[in-house]
């Protein structure tokens, strides 16, 4: 059957009141479409030779590779602990989203002033340095919650200064 075909059966159905074979029929095809896409045998089958691949570069030192090895962990994993290590290890290799992203997932880990909160610092302070302005921002939050306004909007500032939106609205915020 045809596209057309297979429509105007579907039409011819509907005008002859026979809706609710339209609704089983449109039901049973969302169900079949929804199970194919959980399935991950199918969606994921070429995902193995990338993931090998990202995993031997970043063996390597290539940095960005270390980085999308986090984000595959992060995102499809949902693996933050594995995450983790490839951010800091993509940090080391000096990319700065993972320096950000690694102190996000490490200060989600602590409570303030632990020494999770104090690596955060380190990873968000080196990609800040280098001018990158979320992790400015972020160091901006992270000092705000320990309390210290003053710090907050020092690095509030910085990030502001570097386009950041949300760190020119804490800025003007804490300034008031």
């Amino acid at each position: 059957m045809k596209k057309n075909e297979t429509f105007g059966f579907l039409f011819f159905l509907i005008d002859n009141g026979k809706e609710n074979i339209v609704k089983k029929i449109s039901t049973a095809l969302f169900v079949t479409i929804i199970f194919l896409f959980v399935s991950g045998n199918n969606v994921w089958a070429d995902d193995d030779d990338i993931v090998r691949s990202l995993e031997t570069r970043c063996a390597e030192g290539d940095s960005r590779s270390c980085f999308l090895m986090g984000q595959r962990l992060r995102t499809v994993e949902l693996d933050n602990k594995s995450a983790l290590i490839y951010y800091v290890k993509a940090c080391e290799l000096n990319d700065m989203d993972g320096c950000n992203i690694g102190g996000i997932l490490t200060q989600q880990r602590g409570l303030q002033n632990s020494q999770d909160w104090k690596d955060a610092f380190k990873l968000f302070a080196k990609a800040c340095e280098a001018k990158h302005d979320s992790a400015c921002a972020n160091i901006g939050s992270l000092k705000y919650r320990e309390g210290r306004q003053k710090a907050a909007i020092k690095y509030y500032t910085m990030a502001c200064e570097l386009g950041n939106e949300i760190g020119c609205a804490n800025t003007q915020r804490l300034k008031r």
